[in-house]
């Protein structure tokens, strides 16, 4: 016998509390900020690691400076090819970091950071050897207390553009407005308190010994994942990968506690927007809102016997099988979603919960008896796109200015939009 729950938003059942929303600091600017300046410069004619780093007489090797540099320091890297996968084992403080900063094109194969307090900024950061296994990655997190920003990371095609170790939680690490293409996999998030937010991944990539194609990966606990851009995957590249957007579980002894997920735009995903599988003890309170899944081939979200999981104001658009989906006694909510063009909307399966509301459904062959009393079926949401595009694509999503979020995005929402106010609490339906 099969229960099967989804319960509306009067329901006498009580309801699923959302758990404590994860708060992240950002790098002080001023920790980033130096006492010394060091200079390394390989096309310095007089470059040499028996120099002392000065910008007249600069340091030949990245890897010198990272054995050499330490609390409030800032090494600028020139603009050059540095065939170097750098390790850093010395560490800044919490009021000074160690920094590393590129001027110009400074290209080099990736960085391993052991060290805490450490910065790493501008650098194009290149596989041509193809790497991959454990230390692989454009950039290998250890440490903690770790900064990662305004990179170009591309063609590490057997592994990940920034991967957290594992075996330990790395904490404090702020990753932000990095460029991710022809990657393997994206970001993989193994620790405590991260901050992920304004990268950009294109275009993931399964080399010959590659593995799982994915956006991100989470994994930790009060972890934050904002206003990052995914796309561009090419299905015949990733060869018998998966490609979701979002991947969690709980395979070997895994966590997932207190996760927010916001304003993101994922298109053109292979297999699932989210693919969530955990025991409740393992996944708790992963709260995705006002985020876009559009242009996918499978679900949008597909959640397996976990707690807590809370499905609100996002914007799921063109998924070739189901819109979202709760199986083996998974509990979450679904509420405030605009599900357009999907075979099907939400469903539960096998003693799942769910409380659900306020969602419109458009365009999806579904069962109306599924949904809560407060869900609008059939209407049309009046999204900037009249009607949707085959394929989808990142232009059609963030519209003319080419911005996310913006008034002329595809699927924001026209001026008399039903969805305009008509959500719980006199919200928005839907991302926007």
């Amino acid at each position: 016998m099969i229960l099967f729950l989804i319960l509306s938003s009067c329901s006498f059942i009580p309801r699923i509390a959302t758990g404590p929303i994860p708060e992240v600091e950002p790098v002080n600017p001023d920790a980033l900020v130096s006492y010394r300046y060091y200079h390394v410069d390989n096309t310095h004619p007089d470059a040499s690691d028996s120099n002392p780093g000065t910008a007249k007489k600069p340091w030949l090797t990245i890897q010198h400076a990272a054995d050499t540099a330490g609390p409030g320091d800032t090494v600028f890297v020139h603009e050059g090819l540095y065939p170097e996968r750098v390790a850093v084992n010395n560490s800044g403080s919490s009021a000074k970091y160690l920094v590393f900063k590129a001027v110009g094109i400074a290209e080099i194969r990736g960085f391993q950071l052991y060290g805490n307090c450490i910065g790493v900024i501008g650098f194009t950061i290149l596989d041509d050897i193809g790497i991959s296994g454990w230390l692989g990655s454009g950039v290998w997190v250890s440490g903690n207390y770790q900064y990662i920003a305004d990179n170009t990371i591309k063609e590490f095609i057997n592994s990940n553009g920034i991967m957290g170790t594992w075996g330990k939680y790395s904490k404090n690490i702020h990753i932000k407005g990095n460029y991710f293409y022809r990657c393997n996999a994206g970001i993989c998030i193994n620790g405590e308190n991260w901050l992920v937010e304004d990268n950009e991944i294109e275009r993931l990539y399964r080399g010959p010994d590659g593995g799982d194609a994915d956006y991100f990966r989470f994994f930790g606990k009060n972890n934050i994942i904002r206003r990052n851009i995914m796309h561009g995957t090419i299905e015949a590249e990733i060869g018998v990968s998966h490609v979701d957007l979002f991947q969690t579980f709980d395979n070997n002894g895994e966590i997932a506690h207190d996760i927010l997920v916001e304003k993101n735009i994922g298109i053109g995903m292979y297999h699932q927007g989210l693919m969530l599988s955990g025991s409740h003890q393992s996944m708790r309170n992963i709260i995705f809102r006002e985020n876009v899944f559009a242009g996918g081939s499978s679900w949008g979200f597909c959640i397996y016997g976990t707690g807590g999981v809370h499905i609100l104001n996002n914007t799921i658009f063109g998924i070739e099988f189901h819109g979202i989906g709760f199986n083996d006694a998974a509990r979450g909510v679904v509420k405030n979603n605009i599900i357009a063009y999907c075979t099907t909307s939400y469903w539960a399966d096998g003693y799942a919960v769910v409380e659900s509301g306020y969602n419109i459904i458009w365009q999806c062959r579904d069962d109306p008896g599924i949904y809560s009393s407060t869900d609008m079926i059939g209407v049309d949401p009046l999204f900037n796109l009249a009607e949707k595009p085959d394929p989808i694509t990142l232009s059609d999503i963030l519209g003319p200015d080419g911005i996310a979020f913006t008034a002329d995005d595809g699927l924001a929402l026209r001026k008399y939009s039903p969805a305009n106010g008509t959500g719980e609490d006199g919200q928005n339906i839907g991302a926007y």
